[in-house]
Order: structure tokens, then C-alpha cells, then sequence
């Protein structure tokens, strides 16, 4: 390939040559190239003429660095509170609609509706775990406590019930139109129902603390009860009943509310949505109540069903009486209704007339197992279908009440978890000592085996 150079005479270029020796001349010729325009013409080898212009002024000295880089803000740890990830994604049975949330590090996040067609777009502020309905017109939510609440209750030392709780809420997708409710423990459409919506609402703030400060003094902390030893666990795990609180149910369509009952601890949908089943847990009183009114109030416990089908339908009683109920499930057709309870158990350890104090104490102590109950369509009340006594189940074993239930898809079997009986803690026997042990080569952290520990103990 060969070049020719212009923009200037080539006698001067000789001229030059001729005086100078080599080193020289290529220092003279740089710094004289460097002061006038150049073109270098490249003609051979087919590729025809290439002109770079290059001028004095835009030509930087020798030894200049090049122009800085525009320089990028550092992140800090202020950053990061604008930093969100997406949870709990779901999508609409028809497949029109996802949702998401955008959950932030240390900021408000919000709820994402988006219809997939078009593009049309909802946002809710603090939505989280997103429930669309089976028909696809309206979408729940639960709206999570705002940044600045959780950030002074934790400033303030805020714990237990008086710590901010989370709310939910359901928007009609066609309207945009966002409805909430606070304080909500659990919510739920029916699988394959229509526009009820269901919510368990927290205990009411005031009767919750008075329930706190009674445990408090029955307790004397919540780390010596993670740590109490496994008999003791077993023994009072059918003493600890949860209080009850209400429960909402709502026609999302037309905004209809209807309250189901004020201590409900528990509540299942049928697939259909046509039937809702729901246990009641009566609060116990604390001090010294009077025995007659608060049996009185504790025969109304029990296991409801209310069938959304018929016209001015009221709750009826499947089993009622003092106990408690769990592990409530319908089969696949909405025809059979399963739980577990110790009502029976309870109602034989009742004090009689001629009991003595001792005696009352002594009953009330024991241990109290479970037994199963199936209820059928064409049955106005349950059946026990299971307990320690069924055939089939090793001796000292029975139901477990940590075990959930679940039919078979065509209904004809019904399936159950079993645990050894919880055993009676000797009388006069010694407080357990309460230690932590903990070895270098265990798998897990000492604190992660205190959360687990009560759940591997049932």
C-alpha cells in the first residue's frame, strides 16, 4: 500500500532530509505535521481515498491525558432504601391479569396490577401477596404496616399487640377502585367461588393486652417457654387454646358485609364457594369468673357451617361444646367436612358436684388427646370416626392436633396424622431445668433450633 503526503512543498520536505540525520528529521517532521492540516490519501490495494482532516486546535499536546469520564455518584447505605424486588406474583385464572409487588429494602413497596392485553396498570401502596378471584373481576391483597410505623414502634419498643399489624384489602379490576379493612389476621375467596370474600380480623387491641399480661404472669418469659423441656410441651399443648376473634365476610360485587361471629378461631371454604365452615374459640376469663357463666359460655364452642346458597341462611352447629377445634377441610365436592377436637375428652374431665378441689386440679392438669370428626351432607350433626381406641393405630397413639387433614380427590379416604398420646406430668415432680446446649458440629444455630423447637416437638 503506498501514500502521499500533502500540505506542504516537497523541496522543503528535501531540504530538510538533506540537513538533518535521522532522529531529527522525524522530530522536525512530527512537530510540523502537528501545526498544519493533514491528509492522508490511501489509493491502493482498491481502497480508494480516505481523508482525515486533523487541525492544530483539536489536536491534543503530546503527553496530555484524555478528558475524564463524567463521575458516577457512590452508593451509600442511603441508596439502598430505594431498592425494591418483586414477591409474590400471581396471575388471573383467564390469564388477562398478573400481579406483583414491589417490596422495598427500607421503604414502602406497593402492589403491581397489570392487565396483559393492553397494558393497564393498578398500583395499591403497601400491597403484598396478591389472590385473585376464580372468576378474575377482583384481586386481594394484605396491605403491610407504612415504614414510619414500623420505625416507631420499634423505636418506642413496641411488641406483641401493640406492634402496627397488617391490613388487606380487594380491588375491582374493571373500576380500579381499592377497599380496605385493618388489623386482618388470615383472608380468602372460596377455589372455584364467586365474590365472598372472607377475613379472620386480629383480636380487639384491648382484651388482647389483658390476655398478654395474664400470660405474662403464668409465664415468666417467652424464652424460658421456648426452652421448657419436651414432657412438659406435650403435656400442656392441649391446654393452649387460642382466643377467637371475628369474622367478615364480604360480597366483593356488591359490597355487602356480614359478620359470621365475634370469637371465630378458624375458618374453610368448600371449592364451590356455596359453603363456609368456621370453629369458635371462646375468650377464657381471666381472675376468678364464675363457674357456671363461663361453661355457659363455653358450650357455645364448637364447629359452624354456613351455607351461602339459601336464602336467610343462618350458621348451624355441626358439634358444639368446651374444647378445641382444628385441622378444619372440606373434601373436593364441598359434600364432607373433617376437624379434629378434644371435646369429648374435656367433657369427662368436667368437675362434678362432689368433687373435691384436689380432684378438680388433678383433672384439669391431664393431658387432653384428640379425636376425628367427619361430617356428611346428609347428616345434620359429626361423627367421631377416629381416636386412640380405632383399630388400626398402635397402642398410646392417636390423632395428632398439629396434623392437617386432606380427602382423597374422589372422597373415599380421608387422611390424618398420628402422634403418641401426651402423657401426665407427675405429681410432685421437680421444675424442669432449663439449659441450652449447643455444639460446634451441629448443623443448625442454637437460635434457629429454639424457633424450631416446639414444631419438631409435635
Amino acid at each position: 500500500m503506498s501514500g502521499t503526503l500533502s500540505g506542504f512543498s516537497g523541496s522543503a520536505l528535501l531540504s530538510h532530509r538533506a540537513q538533518l540525520d535521522a532522529p531529527t528529521r522525524h522530530a522536525r517532521l512530527k512537530q510540523h505535521l502537528r501545526a498544519l492540516p493533514l491528509a492522508i490519501s490511501l489509493a491502493s490495494a482498491g481502497l480508494g481515498l480516505l481523508s482525515l482532516p486533523l487541525h492544530a486546535a483539536e489536536t491534543a499536546p503530546v503527553g496530555a491525558s484524555a478528558p475524564a469520564a463524567s463521575v458516577k455518584r457512590a452508593i451509600d447505605h442511603a441508596a439502598y432504601a430505594g431498592w425494591r424486588s418483586i414477591q409474590g406474583t400471581a396471575l388471573s385464572r383467564d390469564g388477562q391479569w398478573a400481579a406483583y409487588a414491589l417490596v422495598g429494602q427500607e421503604s414502602d413497596g406497593e402492589l403491581v396490577l397489570r392487565r396483559l392485553s393492553d397494558g393497564q396498570e393498578w398500583r395499591v401502596p403497601r400491597g403484598t401477596a396478591p389472590v385473585f378471584s376464580a372468576d378474575g373481576r377482583f384481586v386481594a391483597y394484605a396491605v403491610q404496616p407504612s415504614r414510619a410505623e414500623l420505625d416507631k414502634a420499634k423505636k418506642d419498643k413496641k411488641k406483641g399487640e401493640d406492634a402496627p399489624k397488617p391490613g388487606a384489602g380487594w380491588l375491582d379490576l374493571s373500576s380500579g377502585k381499592p377497599e380496605s379493612l385493618e388489623r386482618v389476621k388470615r383472608f380468602a375467596w372460596a377455589e372455584d367461588g364467586g365474590s365472598h370474600l372472607a377475613f379472620l380480623l386480629e383480636p380487639v387491641k384491648e382484651a388482647a393486652k389483658k390476655d398478654e399480661a395474664a400470660k405474662a404472669k403464668a409465664d415468666e418469659s417467652d424464652e424460658a417457654a421456648d426452652q421448657t423441656a419436651a414432657a412438659t410441651s406435650s403435656t400442656s399443648a392441649g391446654k393452649k387454646k387460642d382466643s377467637g376473634s371475628e369474622l367478615l365476610l364480604i360480597n366483593a360485587a356488591t359490597s355487602q358485609r356480614q359478620s359470621l361471629d365475634k370469637e371465630a378461631s378458624d375458618f374453610v371454604w368448600a371449592r364451590s364457594g356455596q359453603r363456609i365452615a368456621y370453629a369458635v374459640s371462646v375468650k377464657e376469663p381471666s381472675g376468678k369468673p364464675d363457674a357456671a357463666v363461663t361453661a355457659k359460655a363455653r358450650a357455645r364452642e364448637g364447629v359452624y357451617l354456613l351455607e351461602l346458597g339459601a336464602e336467610n341462611a343462618t350458621p348451624q352447629a355441626l358439634l358444639a361444646g368446651a374444647g378445641s377445634y382444628k385441622q378444619l377441610a372440606f373434601d373436593r365436592s364441598g359434600q364432607q367436612l373433617a376437624w379434629l377436637s378434644n371435646r369429648d375428652h374435656l367433657a369427662a374431665q368436667s368437675p362434678k358436684p362432689d368433687d373435691k378441689t384436689e380432684d378438680k386440679k388433678d383433672k384439669a392438669e391431664e393431658p387432653t388427646p384428640f379425636k376425628l370428626f367427619l361430617w356428611r351432607a346428609d347428616q345434620k350433626t359429626a361423627q367421631a370416626v377416629a381416636s386412640a381406641e380405632s383399630a388400626g393405630l398402635p397402642a398410646g397413639w392417636g390423632p395428632s392436633e398439629h396434623g392437617a387433614l386432606s380427602f382423597s380427590k374422589d372422597g373415599q379416604r380421608l387422611f390424618l396424622g398420628t402422634a403418641p398420646l401426651p402423657k401426665a406430668e407427675p405429681k410432685d415432680a421437680p421444675e424442669p431445668i432449663k439449659v441450652d446446649l449447643w455444639h460446634w458440629k451441629d448443623p443448625e444455630l442454637q437460635s434457629v433450633q429454639k424457633v424450631k423447637a416446639d414444631k419438631e416437638r409435635q
